[in-house]
């Protein structure tokens, strides 16, 4: 076993988690991949392979330890970049119905080349903005989880994500430590758009000195229409 995946497998196991061989080796292609494209396209600012283990994986593999994912479940990336959170989240768990949502045209093609390149012909990739797609209704209220990774201030994240999620089902955001003082805030949000705090817990990110916070909302009742609001006016007070 190379020093990466050991490194992998140790976080995995520090996150309550555990991982095949199978699936070792598909997160050790993605690396490959990241690795490659990652001048092409400025993918992650991790500029080594153990970065990105530690900054990228394990951090997307946080929402499988806050939140009970039923088999199956309908799950959407919103923001998804380079895939994280949610491909790392279909690795571990393949039974999820997975898309991408991503509104880079460059980045969804490095998507739809490594849905090829590590047999992940089941996920779902839209070229989309997430406030436009929302209002559709094959996608509103229709998600089981919605997750999003440092894609935009909470406030903004909340109204890009809430209106995906079915009642009953939760957006789970992957933040920094200051977001802890923006709690208030946020509840204050997601009681507008149909969602309720859960819980907001700060962890620790294995193999690295970093801490993250997992913000989970659960849907608790359709959002208006009106949600979510033009591109313009995402962000502004609601």
């Amino acid at each position: 076993m190379t020093a990466d995946l050991a490194q992998l497998e140790e976080g995995v196991a520090a996150l309550g988690l555990e991982a095949s061989p199978v699936v070792l080796e598909r997160f050790d292609r993605y690396l490959q991949e990241l690795l490659a494209w990652k001048g092409k396209l400025n993918l992650t600012a991790a500029a080594s392979a153990a970065a990105i283990i530690g900054l990228h994986f394990l951090d997307s593999l946080l929402p499988l330890t806050v939140w009970e994912f039923p088999r199956d479940s309908r799950v959407a990336d919103v923001g998804s970049g380079a895939g994280f959170p949610g491909i790392p989240l279909k690795f571990m768990r393949p039974d999820l119905q997975l898309t991408l949502v991503e509104a880079s045209r460059r980045r969804v093609a490095f998507l739809e080349h490594l849905r090829s390149a590590c047999d992940l012909g089941d996920v779902e990739i839209l070229w989309a903005r997430a406030e436009a797609l929302a209002q559709r209704p094959e996608y509103r209220d229709t998600f089981g989880v919605v997750v999003e990774r440092a894609t935009a201030r909470i406030g903004a994240a909340l109204e890009l994500c809430l209106p995906f999620v079915a009642v009953g089902g939760a957006a789970i955001l992957l933040k920094g430590p200051g977001v802890i003082g923006e709690r208030e805030v946020a509840a204050a949000v997601a009681s507008r758009l149909g969602g309720q705090v859960e819980s907001c817990e700060v962890r620790a990110l294995p193999t690295t000195d970093r801490r993250r916070v997992a913000l989970v909302v659960r849907k608790v009742r359709p959002a208006s229409e009106g949600f979510p609001r033009r591109p313009a006016q995402i962000g502004r007070p609601i």
